[in-house]
């Protein structure tokens, strides 16, 4: 080919003009040849213009679908679906847009290539960011196991997944270990869809032990004593006041370092993180902590009767504030002033009164 355009363009010199015309017609014919074999050879038929169409509409139709979607384990099966089956479209749509670009033009191609290739980089890295987001709380199958039942199966999880079994949470009347209860067991039972009150009921008394135990003792297993008897413990242990006061009593009595050693120093760190989180799960901020802290120093100190009357005072579950505390203290010593004061000023009078009666009287000597 190249040696026909050579020859064409630069005629040698020993050819006569005929000569380089049928050179020139014979080079102009076989380039038409190649030209329409290689249009020939990428000819995209009507069904392959439909499946580059189609993959181009998939694209869009992935991409709204991730706008609305509703988290299920079913549905990031589909998502994981079609984020392979939308990579092999992408594939094979390169693949129709490169043969397009000898029909219809390169840059007209290129351009359409671009365009489709930026939404498909934005579809896919929406899909795997949001798996990635949804895979730190993953939907996970468990299976509850107890000494005196069978094992209960909870929600589906990842497919072919199989999971150790989690024992129920236990839980016996010590208010420092209530939060973890019950968020645990709101989780696994109360919250479960597929079991019934009565089942609810048989798990919750397997799960409590000493004073807990006794609080719902006297709820027979029916149907209608579940709620009854959840209600029960919520009532008797989910005061905020109580519970406030006593994870901060934990913390302001963290024991005392044994030794030196890497071992006490974690063990005092873990205890009053866990305090500390324990507190910001009933909502406590940093500052609120510190009233905390100082209450219970303050509530501490206090005698038996100078705290009974204090709480006399209380409305209601909330944590008081310091101030508060201070504020009835300085009260409750003005009321007692007050009362020594009134308690002690008849006896003063009485032993005044008994002195001047006890007072020998004097005798006046005759004058002589």
């Amino acid at each position: 080919m190249s040696r026909c355009i050579t020859t064409a363009m630069f005629p040698r010199n020993n050819s006569s003009n005929l000569d380089a015309q049928i050179e020139t017609e014979r080079c102009l014919d076989l380039r038409n040849e190649v030209n329409s074999f290689l249009t020939d050879s990428v000819n995209i038929t009507p069904i392959e213009r439909k499946k580059r169409e189609s993959g181009m509409a998939q694209i869009t139709s992935f991409g709204n679908a991730l706008k609305e979607y509703q988290d299920s384990t079913k549905e990031r099966v589909k998502i994981r679906e079609r984020v392979e089956r939308l990579r092999k479209q992408f594939d094979q749509f390169n693949t129709l847009q490169d043969e397009l670009g000898l029909v219809e033009g390169f840059e007209q191609s290129e351009a359409e290539r671009e365009t489709v290739t930026e939404q498909y980089d934005d579809v896919i890295a929406t899909a795997i960011t949001l798996l990635h987001e949804l895979e730190q709380t993953p939907t996970q199958t468990t299976t509850l196991r107890t000494t005196d039942s069978p094992t209960l199966s909870t929600s589906s999880t990842a497919i072919g997944v199989h999971l150790p079994k989690i024992d129920l949470p236990k839980f016996d009347g010590r208010l420092e270990k209530w939060i973890a209860f019950k968020d645990s067991f709101s989780t696994m039972i109360h919250s479960h869809p597929g079991l019934s009150d009565i089942q609810k009921l048989h798990y919750l008394r397997l799960s409590l032990s000493g004073k807990a135990e006794s609080a719902i003792e006297s709820f027979t297993i029916s149907e209608d004593n579940y709620k009854a008897a959840w209600d029960q413990l919520i009532e008797t242990y989910d005061n905020t006041r109580a519970l406030v006061l006593q994870h901060a009593a934990l913390l302001r009595d963290t024991p005392t370092m044994t030794d030196d050693s890497a071992e006490s120093i974690r063990d005092m760190i873990n205890h009053m993180q866990s305090q500390i989180r324990s507190l910001q799960a009933l909502g406590r901020s940093w500052e609120n902590i510190a009233n905390d802290l100082l209450s219970s120093i303050a509530i501490s100190k206090m005698s038996p009767g100078t705290k009974r009357d204090w709480e006399q005072t209380l409305a209601d579950t909330t944590m008081p504030k310091i101030a508060d505390i201070f504020r009835h203290l300085r009260n409750a010593s003005h009321r007692c002033r007050t009362e020594n004061t009134t308690t002690n000023a008849p006896v003063t009078i009485r032993k005044r009164a008994s002195a001047a009666t006890d007072t020998p009287s004097r005798t006046i000597p005759e004058t002589p």
